[in-house]
């Protein structure tokens, strides 16, 4: 069974678009057998059913580093095998899948030097 870890970040801006695939997709993800869902839970996070959370800080992009590195210490002391995120946060080390929403940054010209962008 693959332990995968979600940052549910993006909950604790919105509850838009962004969470409602999220929220959509979990519950599949949940009742498969081939994932242990682990989800950091940053604050507003949708109650599913067969995921453990994890209670999390709340994210600060000038954070980014530190936030990073505690994101990495979950993933060792539960021996994450893949971490993702709802929106661009990062671990160090651990193998990530990133989902990418749109291109909102590039068409509008985003100062894509900033670490959320990169």
């Amino acid at each position: 069974m693959i332990k995968l870890l979600v940052d549910g970040v993006f909950y604790q801006f919105a509850n838009t678009g962004i969470a409602r695939v999220w929220k959509s997709m979990l519950p599949i993800l949940a009742e498969t057998d081939e994932f242990e869902i682990y989800f950091l839970d940053r604050g507003n996070a949708p109650k599913i059913p067969k995921i453990k959370y994890i209670p999390f800080p709340t994210h600060r992009a000038a954070d980014g580093p530190a936030d990073s590195k505690l994101i990495q210490e979950v993933c060792d002391h539960y021996k994450i095998d893949i971490f993702t995120s709802t929106y661009y946060t990062t671990p160090l080390q651990t193998p990530m899948v990133l989902m990418i929403y749109d291109m909102i940054p590039e068409l509008f010209n985003f100062d894509l030097k900033q670490r959320m962008w990169m």
